[in-house]
């Protein structure tokens, strides 16, 4: 089989469809604020494009596991948005903290959502998502390796925009206002989110390129990748972007080398990678504010409000809302708190427990499958390049940008497409 090569208009279709919401997402979704135009014109884009692959590709199989995923998610909004679990959880929350039921006072059928606009918000964004992951598992296997180009254009942009700012251009976007957010680097508001993207590119560009046998356009794109991570000024980024390239690297070595070579190599990269993820760690550990404020003090508060709302949450989207009732006083400052800087703390604090069934179903899922196809062509990239993201949805809050959520989305797709199953023929490396 060889992906990408079928020039039929039902293929080219598709994959244009697909490829411009990438390059949309890519660019314009980079945002990290509620409300912004930009990203409503990116779920716009991403929901028209996923209908319309998933319509014409109405005879493609959609994997189990996605199914299982969107199900356990889409379950957060019913139950979040049902009438009267709101008195539910009140009571909950007041036998959790030693108050007689008889003492709390009923209202008429709340949700479980402290801001219902906000969960409506997030339910939007999740639904382009889920959209977006179901048309690319059920796009047809021969061109999936077709929207790679596309992808790239969107990095390319990225990197532009990001070695301009290097050099000391001011950037046309930048003079004229354009984007209703500030972009430090890149097209992105968040220099750390770019720096996402970024290093997720990089074991992309791996199975693209040595898959269509271009290894100069591979090493081209490294170094300007590279380039652009500089410009970003994430020390943590770059480090990891330095880290993501080795283990690329080495997973191409250990694919072209005896097996008595493979033992001393891999103790080598272990330990290579062992001192740069130390370096990684102390660099995130010591950035904090000038007041004290940082990761540690935000961890220990959201865990405070997730123990107190731990059964429905405080409503997805609404972390602002909730975080400041449980702030030490003494760590108030003019400074607002927009997030957890932790994904999966801050998902748990707005989901409650089925947050927590979610995550660790997705978690279970992702193993079994690496570990399922890993001797198929890409899926060591795959798991990587998800692998990264994850990762630094442990100090931060990449997944709240619709350019990095479509990016790891687009990736999962992938995973779990059915053309990379076991039973099926290999798509061509």
């Amino acid at each position: 089989m060889n992906p990408g090569l079928n020039r039929s208009p039902y293929l080219q279709a598709d994959t244009l469809a697909l490829g411009t919401a990438l390059i949309v997402a890519l660019t314009l979704g980079g945002g990290t604020r509620t409300s912004l135009w930009t990203d409503a014109i990116v779920q716009i884009v991403m929901i028209l494009a996923s209908v319309f692959v998933i319509v014409r590709q109405s005879n493609g199989h959609i994997s189990r596991p996605i199914m299982i995923l969107i199900c356990t998610g889409a379950a957060i909004f019913v139950v979040q948005l049902f009438p009267g679990i709101g008195h539910i959880a009140i009571i909950f929350q007041g036998l959790m903290s030693g108050v007689d039921p008889e003492l709390i006072q009923r209202s008429w059928l709340p949700p479980a959502t402290l801001g219902l606009s906000r969960t409506l918000e997030v339910l939007l964004y999740f639904s382009s998502l889920a959209l977006l992951l179901v048309a690319v598992s059920k796009i047809d296997a021969r061109i999936l390796l077709a929207l790679f180009p596309f992808v790239f254009f969107g990095f390319a942009i990225q990197i532009v925009f990001a070695i301009a700012d290097l050099a000391g251009d001011a950037s046309p976007m930048k003079l004229l206002n354009v984007l209703p957010y500030r972009f430090p680097t890149g097209l992105v508001a968040n220099g750390n989110h770019l720096a996402t993207i970024l290093f997720t590119s990089i074991p992309l560009a791996f199975a693209y390129f040595r898959a269509t046998k271009r290894i100069g356009f591979l090493v081209l794109y490294l170094v300007f990748a590279m380039l652009a991570l500089l410009a970003g000024g994430s020390l943590a980024g770059a480090l990891l972007g330095f880290t993501v390239m080795g283990l690329c690297l080495y997973f191409s070595v250990m694919n072209n080398v005896g097996r008595r070579f493979r033992l001393p190599i891999f103790a080598v990269a272990t330990a290579a990678l062992g001192v740069v993820g130390y370096a990684v760690a102390v660099r995130i550990g010591a950035e904090n504010f000038e007041t004290g404020l940082g990761r540690p003090e935000f961890f220990r508060t959201t865990l405070v409000g997730i123990w107190d709302n731990l059964f429905f949450g405080i409503g997805l989207g609404n972390f602002k809302l909730g975080y400041p009732a449980y702030e030490d006083p003494h760590m108030i400052f003019n400074t607002i708190v927009n997030h957890a800087h932790n994904d999966y703390l801050e998902l748990v604090f707005e989901g409650g427990l089925l947050a927590v069934a979610a995550l660790v179903l997705y978690f279970v899922l992702f193993v079994q499958r690496v570990a399922r196809i890993w001797r198929q062509p890409f899926a060591k990239e795959l798991a990587v390049g998800i692998a990264v993201v994850l990762l630094h949805s442990a100090v931060d809050y990449p997944l709240r940008t619709l350019a990095v959520a479509s990016l790891f989305v687009f990736m999962n797709g992938m995973l779990f497409h059915r053309a990379f199953s076991p039973r099926k023929r290999k798509i061509s490396d």
